[in-house]
């Protein structure tokens, strides 16, 4: 998952940045990082931000359908 992607699920998700981190066990900061593309994101860290989504409706299918757009458009 890139940070542009990440950016745009957190909000249709309707977290902030500080929401999120709080939700997955990170900081702040490291949300910043990870939607700036500054590192790469760990497997697990993965794991609990799919599931913070998961919890607010959106899936795998849905990831995977803003991935594709993201594709078309040029977009990371």
């Amino acid at each position: 998952m890139t940070g542009e992607l990440l950016k745009h699920c957190r909000q249709v998700a309707g977290y902030t940045q500080a929401g999120l981190a709080e939700a997955v066990g990170v900081s702040q900061s490291t949300m910043v990082r990870l939607e700036n593309d500054a590192f790469q994101m760990r497997p697990a860290t993965q794991r609990k931000i799919m599931e913070a989504f998961a919890s607010e409706g959106i899936g795998t299918k849905e990831i995977s359908l803003l991935t594709e757009l993201f594709k078309s458009k040029g977009m990371r």
